[in-house]
């Protein structure tokens, strides 16, 4: 039996006041953290993306707004309650709540992709 595709929200250069605010998002949704580290060429050495998750939903932040660690560590000084650029995926019904409360919390957002993880 083919898997189910998941459903599919972005943003860029999202921007929350404190990671208090995104701490607030993660207990709503009951997503756990887990730190994955991925190649990103030799030229900028290790490349981290950040993700919360629970069963029916992901979230996955270039920049990790808790402790203000970006996804290249030595290109950027800490800047806690930035998560950069934002994926999530999941159920539809769970990614369009999550992307609902980004909205409603985020201080600043740039840009979203509706329907996909364009931005990461």
């Amino acid at each position: 039996m083919p898997r189910k595709k998941k459903y599919q929200w972005g943003f860029d250069l999202t921007y929350f006041n404190s990671p208090t605010t995104f701490k607030k998002i993660l207990k709503k949704f009951k997503l756990k953290k887990y730190l994955r580290e991925q190649p990103y060429g030799k030229k900028y050495g290790t490349y981290y993306q950040y993700t919360w998750s629970n069963p029916n939903l992901k979230i996955i932040t270039g920049n990790n707004p808790l402790t203000g660690i970006y996804a290249q560590p030595k290109q950027r000084q800490k800047e806690k309650g930035y998560a950069s650029y934002i994926g999530i995926e999941g159920s539809k019904k769970d990614v369009l709540k999550l992307k609902n409360e980004i909205r409603k919390r985020a201080k600043y957002i740039k840009d979203e992709s509706p329907r996909r993880r364009e931005f990461i």
